[in-house]
């Protein structure tokens, strides 16, 4: 252990190994007891015990193992005493392991295990042996309880324990489990549990109890058992479901309510009665508060409610009832038809039935169920039978049935599938050879039976196409081709292609062709053959000889032979043979060869001197040899001759005596088979140059361009060229831009400078010569000023001296200076100007500051130079000043400074005279400002503001102040306190900055903010809250630092008792034509105990008619009110308020609308009034009904209107009316009518529902005014015209009879006078018998007798006359002529409803008159004849009125028929209107579903291409932001290269050119990206 080793048998030869190995390793391994010499250990552990906690009686072992060598033996320490074997075997030790039986308490402690051998000992760590126990009592334990239902508690549970308790909770007898339960959860807290349930429930209820126990210990620990109470309002178990029934079946409505205590359960029904009711025997409340109704009726239908209340609350659930229609058996509204649908398409069949109950549809095919599967659907909601990817299988019959309780029904659709035709047949290619017959079968299916045609090539001959089969007799090669089987029905087509190749001998399609061609082209033979099979082709020269071995001869792989770079060797024929497996084919092609024209020697450019001999030669080689021609320059063929200028001789050609119109080129041209070929000389003659315009000496001002002029003309037009030469050396070429020459020669020289002076030289040179010619350039300058220093600074006070110099000039310049851009300097003696160039300034000022300029001036021009005298001036500090700011913000301390120059401004902290670094958080403004970012309280204090320029130093010091957050506020201190507002009052300190606002916080179960945001004042009103409720407030302060902490708790505050708020989900539903069901639920904050609710309501429009009800509404449990009594078709706003005691306690208003149902009209039209137009026309007017009687929307009206006679005033209402149907929004009509004729008129409105009551009728007499001609046109002008034709014959008639009558009595008499009386008496006696009997009489009644049957008759019709409404359908006037002659004229209706029995007198025959006259007077033949006479005119009167009657008769129908048809005509106006109405309302509703698909659609396709662009966007910028990372890797990966290529480069500098250093990139090649 850090000793020296122990060496056993040490020798000294194993010292010194030792001490070489220590040399060489420098290493000794140590360990605590680790000491290792000739493979011999002391002991290591490698296990060692652990601590343990151990139960009374309980074993215990504790075990170490070592290894050593030789091997350790074990023993263990006990409290640092040695443990030793029990005598009784409680305690053994064996191989490291202690083994304690019946632990005790003595057995606890620290135990170590030693483990020793030879070589030494070893310690293990300790373990501490502990004995476990539980306690008896829990040292935190729950309580009972009493909670509010859907709160939540918490149970802890904690116990001392070693090891720690395991704590379970019970209720009642069952162990909670947090895991089965989500409102249940536990966490562990010191020495113990916590239990926490959230969401308390009703059966949460019972004893709660803690078990504790440990890993070690046996036993428990049971704590007693606590009750938890748990109380709320009722609550409703389960859903109750709204149920519907069918009539005269039994219902219940389930209502289990859990409540504790326990709840009252009361049944409403929707009338709002109480359940159960002695009234309704039918309707009973179960023990378990169920309600069964039985024998259900239509009448029960409606909303009931189940009410539970107790002390918490008093909800309620409402559950409709639906009676539905008696049970009947299923029917087909909508039956499958027979389909034909083909293939792999998609096919529905609808079925759908109706009864009661709603049928369940099945389907059968072929007689067995149908099968669903992904195919085969069945969309039972809707009705539809849908197959898609229709198969063969599927066609059949399909049974669609219907079944309910009450029966079923069946319907029968067949589905047939049509299936596109398939080539059966496997048709494969095809290999025949020539001359052979080729039949080809093709097979196919599909239903309908498919037609089979063949598809061929278009060079195929000599074929049979049978249905089916292909033959081709005799094959040929124009028959191979691509060919097809096509079947085809009406479903569609299949088609299958296979080729046919047919083999023979090869076959050229391209044959070699002969050649002449140029020695040196290149040749190609073309030889395309073709054959199947296909055959291989071979090139021969000359009687199939091989071709030579020359590069220059080839054959491509397509075949043809090529020959470049031709030689005359290559003459000859040349074969292609083209070789199969059915024999072989040759054609040859012959190549002639043309050596080309080649020159030797090519005619050469000549200049000669005029007058001179020119001679030029060509020559060529070629096969055939060339011939030579010349063209002259302007192209034509020199043709020479003996006396002309102008020989040839083969390729020579001469010009003799040369001119200048011989200048030009001349072309030789060497002509063979082969081609021709030229070349072409120029002769030139050659003449000196002459000047003709020579430069002149110049003296010019610098800047300006100086031109010499030079010209020279010769035949050959000399070339112009300038140098300088100067003074002495070479002459010198001109290289500068400023210099050019045009095109005539003259010199130019743009911005002359000085240095451009010297002698010009033109040069005039041309192939005969050059000459040349001299002139000079002298340059004058304009001087350039500039002076010494500038700007000139002098500090205020002291002298100032400035020269002004030129850097060149000429001729020498004179100097002037001036002040201020031109101002002449001032007039004071500080100022002196030399003349020569110096200025002078003395005892300088401020004010002498600025520009001074210095102008020097020779004849060129004058220049200037501009300087600045910068006067200096210490620094002053006019101003320091710092804001104060909050702490945390930035402050910024100003610091004004001046002097010349600006002065540098820094600071410095005040109180030590450190100058501030300007780092965080201090920093410099442009201005000069000192910022302090985040300033802290640490940096309040003084800061110095120093200002230094090179005129001096000046300090100031300036304070910074800080601004704080409020302090906490206090305790609120409530005052004012109302229902729903109080006052609260607290105090704060503002922390520097005046208080800009204020944070209310209250406590209602949870602490909340106010939304509103409060002034900076300490007295605030709370508005808003809750009455009858306790609140705890608490305030923050804020003012422009931020918000301070929050303030005290106040004292609990409750407010007053107030009006609730509005109830909450007010809705109105009206039931039928008067009545309106009123449903709401409880105010959200009830600001107390309800006491009851205010209802009021009110026409919507303000109808005067309608007034405001208020009333009151007790029954606070049911949120249910009918109101009865209302008028139909009316809007009426419902209102709704609860009052929890007194007008100061009415809370708010909850407002909704309802429409009462239609009903029939109970009110006529107002106002009607008949008005004569001055023609034959009544304009009829009225005013709509009243709302309060229209009881719906006003369809239309019914106009009746009669005519009253004047002969039957006294009785006026026996004429009856027609009647016309008039729409709804009309407000007046205009009726035709007659002259002096008296008109009734009554209307009466109808809805929807009916028609109402008439108005009163309104009379009106036409003025005398109307002509026939006004009338006639009229609807009622013929009836007006057929009565008054009526009443004047009658007149007539009757006067004739009553004439007849008297001369008959005359005539009587006198044949009396001539009888005996006793026969005069007898007869007398006998005819007024007759005439009193009443029955067979044929004289006139007696006036007495015939004004008591009138009026006797009129008081019947009076009497008959039970209904006052004017008849349903219009019913025309006829003239009644059955009653007796006085004239009396009654218009009567047709129709059943006004048809009167009448006690008419029915007149005799004139034959029966004669047969009682004579009976009375047999004896007088004389009176006989003349009464015969008389009679005989009196029928023929008769007879003509007979006949006008009848044709009056006729005229009536005919107008009753005109008003039939008329009335017919308005009624199916209105039937097409009203059908033209609804059809455009479909229309309508068909249009807008179709544009809010379509806009549906538009807005997919918009949202479609909004995402296709965002994507696209979404994908540039993705590649985008790609490209962009790539740019910077490139660009980095770029960078360190050259970095690393930099490095490399220095490393390289420095080891020396031994090194090579290779860098690469970690991205490799760049070019990658």
């Amino acid at each position: 252990m850090g000793g020296a080793p122990t060496i056993l048998g040490g020798a000294t030869n194993t010292m010194q190994q030792l001490a070489i190995l220590h040399a060489i390793t420098s290493v000794i391994f140590l360990t605590d007891t680790v000491q290792t010499v000739q493979g011999l250990s002391v002991p290591s552990f490698t296990s060692q015990p652990t601590d343990r906690i151990a139960a009374l009686g309980g074993l215990v072992e504790l075990n170490c193992q070592a290894t050593g060598d030789p091997s350790p033996t074990y023993s263990y320490t006990h409290n640092n005493s040695l443990v030793t074997n029990d005598l009784t075997g409680r305690v053994t030790m064996q191989d490291g392991k202690l083994t304690i039986q019946r632990y005790a308490i003595s057995d606890a402690g620290q135990y170590v295990c030693t483990a020793s051998n030879s070589q030494g000992s070893s310690n293990s760590q300790t373990a501490t042996l502990r004995t476990a126990y539980i306690a008896d009592v829990f040292t935190t334990y729950p309580t009972s309880q009493t909670l509010l239902v859907h709160t939540s508690f918490s149970i802890t549970c904690t116990i001392d324990s070693l090891p720690d308790a395991d704590i379970m909770f019970f209720q009642n007898t069952d162990q909670l489990d947090a895991s089965s339960d989500n409102r249940l959860t536990t966490t562990t807290v010191s020495q113990g549990s916590r239990l926490n349930i959230n969401d308390i429930q009703f059966s949460d209820a019972g004893g709660y109890s803690c078990d504790a126990s440990n890993s070690v210990n046996s036993g428990y620990t049971t704590g007693a058992t606590i009750t938890i109470t748990v109380q709320g309002p009722p609550e409703f178990a389960g859903s109750p479901q709204s149920q519907s029934v069918p009539e005269r079946f039994d219902i219940r409505f389930d209502c289990v309510v859990t409540a504790v205590p326990a709840a009252t359960v009361t049944w409403t029904t929707p009338g709002g009665s109480a359940l159960p009711s002695t009234a309704s025997p039918r309707f009973t409340v179960l023990s378990n508060n169920s309600l069964k109704i039985s024998t259900v009726q239509k009448s029960d239908a409606g909303l009931y409610t189940c009410s539970a209340s107790n002390k918490f609350g008093s909800p309620s659930v409402s559950l409709r009832l639906t009676v539905l229609d008696p049970l009947s058996k299923p029917s087909f509204t909508t039956s499958p038809v027979n389909v034909t649908a083909v293939a792999t398409t998609s096919i529905t069949m609808n079925c759908v039935a109706s009864g009661n109950p709603s049928p369940a549809i099945t389907w059968n095919k072929n007689g067995e169920k149908l099968t669903f599967n992904s195919r085969v659907t069945f969309l039972a909601s809707q009705g539809v039978l849908r197959i898609t990817s229709v198969q063969s299988e599927d066609g059949g019959q399909y049974r669609c049935t219907a079944t309910n309780s009450q029966g079923s029904v069946a319907t029968m659709a067949v589905l047939t599938v049509q299936v596109p035709p398939v080539v059966t047949s496997p048709l494969p290619d095809l290999v025949q050879n020539e001359g052979t017959l080729l039949t080809v079968n093709c097979a196919a299916t599909g239903k309908p039976t498919p037609s089979i045609t063949f598809g061929f090539p278009s060079t195929a001959k000599a074929l049979t196409n049978i249905p089916g089969r292909l033959i081709i007799a005799s094959l040929v090669r124009d028959d191979a081709g691509s060919y097809s089987c096509t079947a085809k029905n009406t479903v569609g087509q299949h088609t299958r292609q296979f080729s046919l190749r047919v083999q023979g001998k090869p076959y050229f399609d391209r044959m070699p062709n002969d050649v002449a061609v140029t020695a040196g082209a290149t040749v190609t033979f073309y030889c395309d053959v073709a054959g199947d099979p296909l055959p291989t082709k071979a090139w021969s020269k000359s009687n199939r000889k091989p071709l030579p071995t020359d590069p220059r001869i080839s054959t491509p792989s397509t075949g043809e032979l090529q020959i470049k770079n031709v030689l005359k060797t290559d003459a000859g024929i040349y074969e292609c043979r083209a070789t199969n497996s059915f024999g072989e084919v040759t054609a040859s092609g012959v190549l002639s060869i043309h050596v080309f024209p080649s020159f030797t020697q090519r005619p050469v450019d000549i200049e000669i001197v005029q007058g001179g001999t020119a001679s030029f030669e060509c020559l060529a080689t070629g096969s055939p040899s060339p011939t030579y021609t010349w063209a002259f320059p302007n192209g034509s063929v020199a043709t020479p001759s003996p006396s002309s200028r102008f020989s040839s001789d083969g390729g020579m050609f001469t010009i003799r005596k040369l001119s200048a119109a011989d200048q030009g080129r001349y072309t030789c041209i060497a002509t063979n088979a082969a081609g021709s070929i030229s070349s072409a000389a120029s002769v030139t003659m050659l003449i000196f140059p002459t000047f003709t315009v020579s430069p002149r000496n110049t003296i010019i001002v610098a800047g300006q361009t100086a031109k010499f002029s030079c010209a020279a003309t010769g035949i050959n037009q000399p070339t112009i060229s300038w140098v300088l030469v100067p003074t002495q050396g070479n002459k010198l070429p001109l290289t500068s831009a400023r210099y050019s020459v045009t095109s005539t020669g003259t010199l130019s020289i743009s911005d002359i400078k000085k240095t451009d002076e010297g002698t010009y030289e033109c040069q005039a040179n041309n192939r005969a010569g050059t000459d040349m010619v001299q002139a000079s350039l002298t340059v004058h300058i304009q001087p350039v000023a500039y002076l010494t220093q500038t700007p000139l600074t002098v500090t205020l006070g002291q002298d100032g001296v400035w020269r002004c110099n030129i850097s060149e000039g000429d001729p020498a310049p004179t100097f002037k200076w001036t002040r201020d851009l031109g101002s002449s300097l001032p007039d004071v003696g500080r100022f002196v100007d030399s003349g020569d160039g110096f200025l002078a300034v003395t005892s300088v000022k401020l004010d002498d500051a600025g520009q001074y300029t210095c102008q020097a001036t020779n004849y060129v021009g004058s220049s200037s130079t501009t300087g600045t005298l910068d006067v200096q001036v210490a620094p002053t500090i006019s101003s320091v000043n710092a804001k104060p700011v909050p702490v945390g913000q930035t402050a910024i301390l100003d610091c004004n400074a001046t002097g010349l120059p600006t002065p540098s401004i820094t600071w410095k902290f005040a109180s030590s005279g450190k100058t501030i670094s300007f780092t965080s958080p201090y920093s410099l403004a442009s201005n000069g400002s000192l910022i302090v970012s985040l300033a802290r309280a640490s940096d309040r204090g003084g800061y110095e503001c120093v200002a230094t320029n090179t005129a001096g130093t000046a300090s100031r010091t300036v304070q910074l102040m800080l601004i704080l957050p409020p302090s906490q506020p206090s305790k609120p201190l409530a005052t004012d306190v109302g229902a729903n507002a109080v006052t609260l009052t607290w105090t704060v300190s503002d922390g520097g900055s005046p208080l800009i606002g204020h944070e209310v916080d209250y406590f209602l179960g949870t602490w909340l903010t106010l939304p509103t945001q409060y002034n900076g004042s300490t007295t605030q009103r709370i508005t808003g809250l809750r009455g009858d409720t306790e609140y705890f407030f608490r305030v923050r302060a804020r003012n422009i630092v931020g918000q301070s902490i929050t303030g005290s708790t106040s004292d609990p505050v409750k407010t007053l008792v107030g009006g609730p708020s509005a109830p909450q989900s007010f809705n109105a539903e009206a039931i039928g034509s008067s009545w309106v069901e009123l449903i709401w639920f409880v105010s959200e904050f009830p600001n107390g105990p309800l006491q009851y609710y205010e209802i009021e309501y009110e026409s919507e429009d303000g109808i005067e008619d309608i007034p405001k009800v208020t009333l009151r509404y007790n029954n606070i449990t049911i949120m249910r009110y009918t109101v009865t009594g209302l008028h139909s078709y009316i809007s009426y706003v419902f209102r709704i308020r609860g009052n929890n005691g007194g007008d100061k306690l009415r809370g708010e208003q909850a407002e909704t609308t309802a429409k009462t149902g239609e009903a029939v009209p109970n009110a006529a039209p107002q106002n009607v009034q008949l008005e004569s137009a001055g023609r034959p026309e009544i304009v009829v007017s009225w005013q709509t009904p009243p709302a309060v009687g229209r009881n719906g929307p006003v369809v239309g009206y019914f106009l009746y209107y009669r005519l009253i006679p004047e002969a039957i005033s006294e009785d006026r209402e026996a004429a009856e009316y027609l009647r016309l149907m008039l729409n709804g929004e009309m407000t007046s009509y205009t009726l035709v009518s007659e002259g002096e004729t008296n008109y009734g008129v009554v209307m009466s409105m109808f809805n929807n529902l009916g028609e109402g009551p008439n108005s009163t009728e309104v009379q009106l007499s036409t003025p005398p005014n109307f002509s026939e001609e006004q009338t006639a046109d009229k609807l009622g002008s013929g009836k007006v015209t057929a009565i008054a034709v009526g009443v004047v014959g009658f007149f007539l008639l009757c006067a004739l009879i009553v004439v007849s009558f008297w001369y008959r009595y005359k005539m009587r008499t006198a044949v009396l006078s001539m009888n005996s009386r006793d026969e005069e008496l007898g007869n007398e006696d006998a005819v007024g018998g007759g005439r009193e009997s009443g029955g067979n009489g044929y004289l006139p009644e007696s006036p007495e007798v015939r004004s008591r049957n009138v009026r006797g008759k009129y008081k019947k019709r009076k009497s008959q006359k039970d209904v006052k409404t004017p008849p349903a359908a219009v019913s025309p006037l006829t003239v009644d002529t059955t009653d007796s002659c006085e004239g009396r004229q009654a218009l009567q209706p047709e129709s059943p409803r006004y048809a009167e029995p009448r006690d008419a007198l029915i007149p005799r025959t004139e034959t029966e008159n004669s047969q009682a006259v004579t009976t009375g007077v047999a004896n007088t033949v004389y009176a006989q004849v003349d009464l015969s006479s008389k009679r005989s005119k009196s029928d023929e009167k008769k007879k003509d009125e007979l006949e006008e009657r009848r044709r009056e008769e006729e005229r009536q129908k005919a107008i009753q028929e005109a008003l039939r048809k008329q009335e017919e005509d308005q009624r199916q106006q209105v039937q097409q209107r009203q059908e033209a109405m609804r059809k455009q309302e479909e229309a309508q509703h068909k249009q807008m579903q179709e544009r809010q698909m379509a806009d549906s659609r538009k807005a997919n396709e918009v949202r479609q291409k909004e995402d296709e662009v965002r994507r696209k966007r979404e994908e540039k910028k993705r590649r985008d932001e790609e490209a962009r990372r790539m740019k910077e890797i490139m660009k980095r990966d770029k960078k360190d290269r050259k970095q690393q290529e930099k490095a490399a480069k220095q490393r390289a500098s420095t080891r020396g050119k031994g090194y090579n250093f290779t860098f690469e990139s970690d991205f490799g090649n760049a070019g990658l990206f």
